[in-house]
């Protein structure tokens, strides 16, 4: 059962972001004084991690939620040593169901900097007044739950997802092309255009692209353009014709059609209940 964030709250502890000497390695033993979690997240090198039941590949983008009990003994490949961040934190409130222990970013870059973030913001305002460090570590609790609540996202099973294909290169892959579409659906690239960018054949792109979302990137984009059709009937006082040039419809009646098809409303009918 996914944990209940509304009743939860972060405590950030000891943070740091460092590449490892030629001589690190992390002893077993070092979990016997661990008492409270540990987000550890590679940034850089290679090496191995062994946890109590699996031994897991360490290279950019794998991570770990390290937890009282575990297990955790690392070596590093001394030609690519390893670059790391980690954060310890405790949780007030319901924390019975965690995630599995170990994860991996679909954006590693993303998940690297709000890591970064987070030790960073915390070296900076450590001579600032009680007021402002106790804003600050708001601050910082915030972001790591963020972070904490997208590893329970990676965690929970995806029945569509478990393509042999869609390893995370590949993933990062069509997240991005998912994020262009999102970007500007009314002038989004087409399936072929895509296809290419990411070095895939448009029949090999669309089943990869369906199997991680859900979906066709041709639906997708029909479901960004009606996403952002409702943001702008709803911050806007543009005419529902100049909302369907916008999101390139040919007239408003395409838009108002397609409009009520998925959404059960008219776009008039939408903008009258916000």
């Amino acid at each position: 059962m996914p944990l209940d964030w509304t009743n939860i709250r972060v405590n950030v502890g000891a943070r740091g972001r460092v590449r490892c000497g030629p001589g690190w390695h992390l002893a077993a033993s070092w979990a016997d004084n661990l008492t409270d979690y540990d987000l550890w997240f590679v940034w850089a090198g290679r090496g191995t991690m062994q946890l109590r039941d699996k031994r897991v590949e360490l290279r950019p983008g794998v991570g770990f939620w390290m937890r009282p009990g575990g297990h955790y003994a690392a070596q590093q490949d001394l030609r690519d040593r390893i670059g790391a961040s980690y954060i310890h934190f405790t949780l007030d409130g319901p924390s019975d169901d965690l995630p599995p222990e170990y994860f991996e970013a679909t954006d590693a870059t993303s998940f690297d900097g709000v890591m970064r973030r987070i030790v960073e913001l915390g070296l900076l305002h450590q001579h600032r007044s009680e007021d402002a460090r106790h804003r600050m570590q708001n601050a910082m609790a915030t972001m790591l739950k963020s972070l904490l609540m997208e590893v329970e996202i990676l965690s929970l099973d995806q029945p569509e997802q478990h393509d042999a294909s869609l390893n995370r290169d590949t993933t990062q892959k069509i997240m991005r092309a998912a994020a262009k579409i999102a970007e500007d659906p009314a002038d989004a690239p087409s399936v072929e255009m895509l296809s290419e960018m990411y070095g895939y054949s448009s029949g090999h792109f669309t089943r990869l692209f369906k199997s991680l979302l859900g979906q066709s990137p041709k639906n997708y984009t029909v479901m960004m353009r009606i996403e952002r059709g409702k943001q702008l009937l709803r911050e806007t006082g543009q005419s529902i014709t100049d909302i369907a040039a916008t999101l390139g419809y040919p007239d408003a009646f395409a838009f108002s059609s397609q409009f009520k098809k998925k959404t059960g409303k008219s776009p008039s009918d939408y903008r009258a209940r916000k």
